[in-house]
C-alpha cells in the first residue's frame, strides 16, 4: 500500500480579533498562505474551504471522492485560539490511511490514494484555549 506522507508547515497567526466573521477571515488567510507553495508546485484546489468551528476534543468528517491517478494534498488550520489541530483520512473501510496528528495548528497530508473511491477526512480539534475553535481544511490535487 502506498502510504501518505505528513508534512508540517510553520504559519504566523493574524493579529486578535473578536468577531466571528474576522475568525473565518483569519482562518482563510492562513489557508491561502498554507497552500501557496503547492499551487506554486502545481496543485490545484479541488474543493472548497470549509471553514467551521469545534469545541476542543470534537471532530468533523467531511466525504471525499478521490481518484488513485492523482496527488492530493489536505490542509487544515485554525484560528489563534487553537494550537493543535490533526487531519485523519480514512478509507471506505473505515481503516486509518493517512494522518497529521503532530503537535501543531496547520496539520498537512501529503499522497496518491491506493484506489478510487470514498475516502473520509475528519478534522480533530485537540487544542483550544477559548471554544469554540475555528478552523479551515480544503483539498488540493494535481495529475500524475
Amino acid at each position: 500500500m502506498r502510504r501518505f506522507a505528513t508534512m508540517l508547515l510553520s504559519l504566523g497567526l493574524a493579529a486578535s480579533a473578536q468577531a466571528q466573521t474576522v475568525w473565518e477571515e483569519q482562518v482563510s488567510d492562513q489557508i491561502d498562505a498554507a497552500s501557496r507553495e503547492f499551487r506554486n508546485a502545481g496543485f490545484n484546489k479541488i474543493s472548497k474551504t470549509f471553514i467551521d468551528s469545534l469545541d476542543e476534543s470534537d471532530s468533523e468528517a467531511y466525504t471525499l471522492e478521490l481518484s488513485d491517478f492523482y496527488e492530493y494534498i489536505a490542509i487544515g488550520v485554525c484560528d489563534e485560539d487553537c494550537s493543535d489541530l490533526d487531519l485523519v483520512i480514512y478509507d471506505d473501510d473505515g481503516d486509518r490511511i493517512a494522518e497529521d496528528v503532530e503537535i501543531d495548528d496547520v496539520p498537512i497530508i501529503s499522497g496518491q490514494p491506493d484506489y478510487a473511491g470514498v475516502y473520509y477526512l475528519e478534522v480533530q480539534m485537540i487544542d483550544c484555549d477559548v471554544e469554540p475553535c475555528s478552523y479551515g481544511v480544503t483539498l488540493y490535487a494535481r495529475e500524475l
